[in-house]
């Protein structure tokens, strides 16, 4: 026995050796990992740091460069401002030369010359010939006296017109005068070479003006790039502190803020709901009341004994309608008036698919991004929330494709309630105090039967259609209209649990006057033969479980059987008649509407009215 037990020792104790040496190994290797790991954080961050510095070196380079190349231009500038400003001046002084001295006076001047120059030629033979004449008198002077006063007075005559041709003579330039006016004419010429010379002058500084706004612009170019650089250099600066954090993350559990609701639900205290002991029809009584009292919302008997019908049918209920219409104070004030869980959260047009909805697994942090819905979904999972009345309520619903971003959920809410899971990762390796204690195979979300889905729908241009995969899968409650304020009566605040709420829709459903009975399902079945056949529309599997479940609750709530088959008529079958405009349609129409008013007594208004505004649209 001794030996036995010896044995058995010594092979604990070879055990325990290996064990220590297993630990050991994986303990090097860990240790190995984490340090090549961290060899290698640091080399990137020592090639961030390199490139940062030489960005900062490139910024102070350019930085200089663009500053002298400043003072440069400044110079510049300024030799040229003055530069143009002695242009000017000379400019000043060609135009007032240029207008003296014009080609054209010129010319006047010379033809003036010439003119002159003719006349005192003509002037001059003249003058001869009056010398030869008073030669040839003087020769004959001594001869008789009336020759002599004819000569005395031709001579006279001579003196006259003489003393008129020089007065005519005065009047012109010198030739002195002329020879002026020749080298001014010379000068002319020579200031027209000149301002010629000036003009090219000008055109070379105007050639400089543009080479230096050429300059300023590569200037600003060059500012830009700088401020490229800075904000690359603020970038590079923000990664470093992304990787210095995502570095530090990584040590955290994969769902961490899940893990922090589990530390935040072992350490609340949980009051238990009382028992309210009310029925159906005292309840929607009570929060019509309560809503009137304390919140200014006013809700129809009939809007509230559809809401909690719909609850009893489909864990998806829709409310669609006009905006102001109170879609999603309606699920607000249960929360208030009953005590149930609500959460808002408001769609985005840019979700695509369930990432945007419940969030993603980053491989390079190894961390889950949780959204404020996934972690409203995990902590009602946990049992502290088993009594309660969950409302997840998705406001917009529509601003993005609802198929799209919700077909998990879609998909999952037909199966068995006990298969209501939502897969967020694939299995991971983690210490089991980092995994949330209430995912299910530390995978996926559970959703208990005490939640419901509840999206609120706008009709306009900014919003997508609703898909029939979706009406299919959900009740819905039309807002058309407002309802008017009314004086509520004075109640005290209750608190429903879900096992309560769920015995009220148990006892609805066992009570045989709020069933269908045989008269009232082969009336139904009568409308669906003729959908069928005239129409191609059908009542189908999942319309007439929910039915149902419908009626039975909408009556126990002070309801009757064809108002909620009417209801459920109008927004769940003849719904399909949207968007169909076959001519053959018109004529069904009418006989459906006679059917229906045959068959149950003209009290379908909501079916009726809705088919008298498909017949307007198709001409009727």
């Amino acid at each position: 026995m001794e030996d036995s037990i010896r044995e058995e020792e010594l092979r604990l104790e070879v055990l325990h050796e290996e064990y220590e040496s297993k630990i050991k190994t994986n303990k090097a290797e860990i240790e190995m990992e984490y340090k090549k790991h961290k060899k290698r954080m640091e080399k990137e961050e020592n090639e961030v740091k390199d490139k940062v510095k030489k960005a900062d070196l490139q910024i102070d380079e350019d930085k200089k460069a663009f500053e002298k190349e400043k003072r440069t231009f400044a110079m510049e500038k300024d030799e040229f401002n003055y530069q143009k400003e002695f242009l000017q001046e000379e400019k000043k002084g060609l135009e007032v030369i240029k207008e003296r001295y014009s080609p054209q006076k010129f010319v006047d001047m010379k033809l003036k010359y010439e003119e002159l120059k003719r006349i005192r030629e003509v002037e001059l033979k003249r003058f001869n010939e009056m010398k030869d004449n008073y030669a040839n008198l003087k020769s004959r002077l001594p001869g008789s006296c009336a020759e002599l006063e004819v000569v005395v007075a031709e001579n006279e005559s001579l003196k006259r017109e003489n003393g008129e041709f020089a007065n005519r003579l005065a009047q012109y330039p010198s030739v002195q005068e002329m020879e002026r006016l020749r080298n001014d004419a010379i000068k002319v010429e020579s200031l027209k070479d000149e301002i010629m010379s000036e003009s090219k002058r000008r055109q070379e500084a105007e050639a400089k003006v543009d080479s230096i706004n050429l300059g300023t612009r590569e200037l600003e170019e060059a500012r830009k790039v700088a401020r490229t650089l800075t904000t690359l250099n603020d970038h590079l600066q923000d990664e470093l502190e992304k990787i210095n954090k995502m570095y530090q993350t990584s040590k955290h559990a994969k769902f961490q803020a899940l893990c922090e609701i589990d530390k935040e639900l072992e350490t609340k205290n949980w009051n238990s709901h009382g028992n309210t002991l009310i029925s159906l029809k005292k309840l929607v009584a009570y929060v019509r009341d309560y809503g009137a009292q304390n919140s200014n919302l006013y809700y129809s008997e009939k809007m509230l004994r559809c809401y909690f019908a719909s609850m009893a049918s489909a864990n998806i209920i829709i409310l669609q309608g006009l905006s102001g219409t109170g879609k999603s104070s309606l699920p607000r004030l249960l929360g208030e008036a009953l005590n149930f869980k609500f959460e808002l959260f408001p769609v985005q047009p840019s979700w695509r698919d369930n990432r945007e909805l419940l969030g993603y697994d980053n491989d390079f942090t190894k961390r889950f991004k949780e959204t404020e819905f996934t972690k409203f979904m995990y902590k009602i999972s946990a049992p502290h929330y088993d009594s309660s009345v969950n409302l997840a309520v998705l406001d917009e619903m529509n601003l993005a494709r609802v198929e799209y971003y919700f077909a998990d959920f879609l998909a999952v809410l037909e199966n068995d309630v006990s298969k209501w899971t939502i897969p967020l990762v694939s299995a991971y390796d983690e210490v089991e105090s980092r995994i949330p204690k209430y995912l299910i195979n530390k995978t996926s979300l559970k959703i208990k039967g005490n939640t419901w889905f509840v999206g609120t729908v706008n009709r306009d241009e900014s919003t997508f259609g609703i898909t029939n995969k979706v009406y299919d899968r959900a009740m819905v409650i039309d807002f058309n209209k407002r309802e008017e304020a009314f004086e509520g009566k004075s109640v005290e605040q209750i608190s429903m649990s879900f096992d309560e709420l769920n015995q009220l829709f148990s006892d609805a459903r066992v009570n045989p006057n709020n069933l269908m009975n045989e008269r009232d399902k082969a009336k139904v079945k009568r409308i669906d033969d003729f959908l069928k056949e005239r129409m191609s529309i059908t009542f189908g599997n999942r319309i007439e479980k929910q039915i149902e479940a419908y009626v039975p609750v909408f009556v126990a709530a002070g309801g009757t059987k064809e108002e909620a088959l009417d209801y459920l008529f109008a927004y769940k079958v003849l719904r399909q008649l949207e968007g169909r405009y076959e001519p053959y349609l018109k004529k069904s129409i009418k006989e459906l509407k006679e059917l229906i008013n045959d068959e149950f007594s003209n009290k379908f208004s909501e079916s009726i009215k809705l088919l008298s505004r498909k017949e307007e649209q198709l001409g009727g």
